[in-house]
């Protein structure tokens, strides 16, 4: 990418001696009052033109160097394809020197300087976001925001713009020029990113992820106070809401619970209940989904 600087020296003027060296570059001492400040990519080349008007001054030398550039020194008036490849925050100066017709035992100078400012991420970098999944139900969020601050540095961005585009998946809005999208199902999804700088895009693959709950589900137990097996307990992981509820073949509740830490031992109203089948319902939720599992066990005394 191309950028190009004119600069104006015609209001800078400093009477030297002939011979008389400019100060020393790599202090910049004299760019103190510089007021210009320029916003480029990485990996940007910048041509620079310098102009001076005065009727009485003559041009004849020029002095450039270029912090943090390659080359980062230039005798040519117009010198071109500097190259900025590291972000950061560089001085560049101009000095011309020129032939003072009124009098010609003495030159005179300009000296102009400026700040070039190298942004630390070009669209061209990877985009920041990665392939993911979903559980059936459940709503994610992609996220590509674009950080492109220098390293403590409080620069104002250069305008990012957003599309997403699905080949497989339905977007309500043609158009989602958020960096963020809301998801609530498996597919390809693709963002592009636009600045000044250029653009780039990625595609993000959303699997469909099994979320269903790990349970276990026992089909007999003994309560006989024999210390085996004499309570009956469901184990269940990865879930947010449980609910436990046994019945007798009469279709009456013996045991209801809402606590997967909690287990029965075979009483129903501080009575046993007799040896026979029951049957077992359990509601288990993750996330969005519930999900219901039954299983005849067998109580034995």
């Amino acid at each position: 990418m191309k950028t190009i600087i004119t600069f104006f020296l015609s209001l800078i003027i400093s009477l030297i001696s002939i011979g008389q060296n400019p100060n020393d570059p790599t202090t910049y001492a004299d760019c103190n009052s510089f007021t210009d400040t320029i916003n480029i990519c990485r990996n940007s080349l910048v041509d620079f033109e310098e102009f001076s008007y005065s009727n009485n001054l003559e041009p004849y030398e020029w002095y450039w160097w270029f912090q943090g550039a390659s080359p980062d020194t230039s005798r040519e008036q117009n010198p071109d394809s500097i190259r900025y490849d590291n972000p950061g925050l560089f001085y560049v100066k101009c000095s011309t020197m020129y032939y003072n017709k009124a009098f010609l035992n003495f030159r005179t100078s300009s000296v102009k300087c400026m700040m070039i400012r190298v942004l630390k991420y070009n669209t061209f970098d990877n985009i920041p976001i990665s392939d993911t999944s979903i559980c059936d139900g459940d709503e994610i969020v992609l996220d590509a925001t674009y950080n492109q601050f220098n390293d403590n540095d409080t620069i104002e961005p250069l305008n990012i713009n957003y599309l997403w585009t699905s080949s497989t998946a339905s977007i309500e809005e043609i158009f989602i020029t958020t960096p963020t999208l809301k998801v609530n199902k498996p597919g390809k999804y693709k963002v592009r990113v636009f600045t000044s700088c250029g653009s780039n895009e990625k595609e993000i693959i959303v699997k469909q992820k099994d979320c269903t709950p790990k349970i276990l589900i026992p089909t007999a137990f003994t309560p006989n106070n024999d210390g085996l097996n004499d309570t009956y307990k469901v184990m269940v992981e990865s879930y947010y809401k449980f609910n436990i509820t046994i019945y007798s073949r009469w279709g009456e509740c013996v045991y209801a619970s809402n606590n997967p830490n909690m287990s029965w031992d075979g009483n129903y109203r501080n009575k046993e209940v007799p040896s026979g089948v029951y049957l077992v319902v359990v509601h288990v939720k993750t996330n969005n989904i519930t999900k219901t599992f039954t299983k005849s066990i067998s109580l034995l005394r």
